[in-house]
């Protein structure tokens, strides 16, 4: 009997012990995934791919900010006073096409009073239509509306530990929740200009003959753009999509040069452009030839990876429609630029 009454305490303390952890993260709710923040905790935002999807469920806003490492940087404050709107930050670092539109989706489907979506087009533009990165965790039992794999996030100690236990610290010490100027922000994080660049920048000076984009690139470029940007802003008529492209640096061109690949990315870049151009709800824009900006490596960390002043430019140029890529001036962009960058001396560089 006594051996029957421990074995009984034991499996119920257990499933107690379960339940109170499972409650907790339920009612704290640090992934969003049920509700929205509580007023009355304090939240930290620091696992994009686990907490971006809860965000887009249930935030209040009007417009999107997302895209790759190229967004980190963006202060949705800034975004908020030159729109007049109650934006969210939303980026997937190293993201591809089908993983941001898929986040979008779930936004404009949640939110019908999204008016403005802000978006990079990385000039990576080869990826197949259904690519995914493959080297970080996608917990998608958050992804998904079954409630019954569910368990996997209300009994996962790693949740409670890295996720609800910080919404605990951070109440009890009176932080506030962190901001979407701070999600994600890592500008505070590296050194900046020529020495972090090369630093992080192996360079080669030997030159790979120069390449061409072939149809069979083209179309699968088309098919990436049909299926994660197309289909999206056709769905979606009264929406406003602002795409860019980002500027990276001298450095990261000087790669593309060496490699043989700078006039194929060009190519494609029209490409993607004449995709874009003839939808009214799409505005696109281009900063290659923001030549004070890619040709000074004190914006960059790294070739690809500019400052926060130049998303606040960025911000700046977009709200005024500057640099904004038409069926007016496209062709002659396309072709000032890449005259610079095939003729850019780049030994001066080293």
């Amino acid at each position: 009997m006594e051996a029957k009454r421990w074995t009984k305490f034991t499996i119920g303390s257990t499933y107690a012990v379960l339940a109170a952890f499972g409650l907790c993260t339920a009612v704290i709710d640090p992934l969003f995934h049920y509700h929205r923040p509580l007023s009355f905790l304090s939240y930290p935002l620091h696992n994009q791919r686990y907490q971006n999807d809860g965000i887009l469920r249930h935030f209040d806003y009007d417009a999107i900010i997302i895209g790759t490492s190229m967004t980190e940087n963006f202060k949705t404050s800034e975004f908020d006073r030159l729109w007049n709107v109650s934006s969210i930050k939303v980026p997937f670092n190293g993201g591809h096409y089908k993983e941001m539109d898929r986040a979008v989706r779930q936004g404009l489907k949640n939110n019908p009073n999204i008016k403005y979506v802000l978006r990079c087009l990385d000039y990576y533009f080869l990826d197949d239509k259904d690519t995914i990165r493959t080297d970080v965790e996608y917990p998608e039992y958050l992804y998904n509306d079954n409630l019954f794999d569910d368990v996997r996030y209300l009994l996962n100690k790693e949740i409670f530990l890295d996720f609800t236990k910080p919404v605990i610290g951070c109440t009890l010490d009176g932080k506030p929740s962190d901001s979407f100027d701070a999600y994600s922000n890592w500008n505070a994080l590296h050194p900046f200009g020529k020495e972090a660049v090369f630093s992080s920048y192996s360079y080669s000076d030997i030159l790979f003959p120069m390449e061409n984009a072939t149809q069979e690139d083209r179309e699968r470029l088309k098919a990436n753009l049909e299926q994660n940007v197309l289909q999206t802003a056709r769905a979606y008529p009264d929406v406003t999509f602002y795409f860019f492209f980002p500027p990276y640096s001298i450095c990261e061109w000087e790669r593309f040069f060496y490699s043989g690949q700078l006039v194929k990315m060009r190519e494609l870049e029209e490409v993607v452009i004449e995709e874009l151009l003839p939808y009214e709800n799409i505005q696109l824009f281009g900063f290659l030839d923001c030549y004070d900006i890619t040709c000074n490596l004190d914006n960059y960390k790294d070739t690809t990876h500019y400052g926060e002043w130049i998303n606040s430019q960025i911000l700046l140029w977009i709200s005024r429609g500057e640099h904004q890529l038409t069926r007016d001036n496209y062709k002659d962009y396309l072709t000032s630029t890449r005259e610079f960058y095939e003729n850019y001396p780049y030994a001066s560089l080293h």
